[in-house]
């Protein structure tokens, strides 16, 4: 089961804990699941936080369980911790830990499917939301190395020349350039080696001409709308 409804269960038999409740689990077909609940014992054993092992007669309140059962094969592992209540003649005694042993004789649980979260990864990869995400990342990276190269040819100076023979066209001041990662900037100030562009926040940015190939895609009122893409 790979959603995650919550599914309810009472068992109102005698049965033995925890297998009934690996059991539980089992015939919901859940392979990986949190476990909670509450109810009445006959008896329980539990581990201490200080390790000792704990025998309690009941009558026993369970006041709360919690648990995680995963489930591969014919291979059940499972860990359950318990709050428990019983009435004595000094008055309430309320202990906790984990549970080892028991018999119950009425057990209100919920079960919650659980998904590791290397599977999460492995199906959102697959999804056409995790396909964009994946695209998406591969451009800012590009558009990242991009302002890298451009700041290393900066420090080149002049003569590191990567232009083609072919003219070059490059948007003027006023001019709209459409960035991957900024969005639609203005042109606000060009030069030989680098076009200043502002963002729709406001904030300026410099890129380097050199590493840049500028399509002229729109016009409207004079100004021309440009598709900016790293040279390859």
């Amino acid at each position: 089961m790979t959603d995650h409804t919550v599914l309810a269960k009472t068992i109102e038999t005698q049965v033995s804990i925890p297998a009934s409740l690996d059991d539980a689990a089992t015939s919901l077909n859940l392979d990986f699941c949190d476990v909670n609940g509450f109810g009445n014992l006959k008896w329980a054993e539990i581990l201490d936080s200080a390790g000792s092992q704990v025998h309690i007669e009941g009558p026993i309140d369970l006041l709360s369980i919690r648990g995680r059962v995963r489930h591969a094969g014919q291979v059940t592992v499972s860990d359950y911790r318990v709050l428990l209540a019983k009435h004595t003649d000094n008055g309430i005694q309320v202990v906790g830990g984990k549970l080892t042993g028991g018999v119950a004789t009425l057990l209100e649980l919920a079960f919650t499917p659980l998904m590791s979260a290397e599977t999460v990864r492995n199906v959102a990869a697959n999804t056409y939301l995790g396909k964009k995400a994946a695209e998406k990342n591969v451009k800012e990276q590009s558009w990242a190395s991009a302002m890298n190269l451009s700041a290393a040819l900066e420090k080149k100076g002049r003569n590191a020349q990567l232009w083609d023979n072919e003219p070059v066209k490059i948007p003027s001041v006023g001019d709209i350039v459409k960035h991957r990662q900024f969005g639609d900037c203005t042109v606000v100030k060009i030069d030989d080696e680098h076009v200043t562009i502002q963002k729709p926040d406001g904030r300026v940015v410099q890129l380097g001409l050199r590493i840049l190939t500028f399509t002229p895609i729109d016009e409207d009122g004079g100004r021309t709308l440009w598709d900016a893409s790293v040279k390859r």
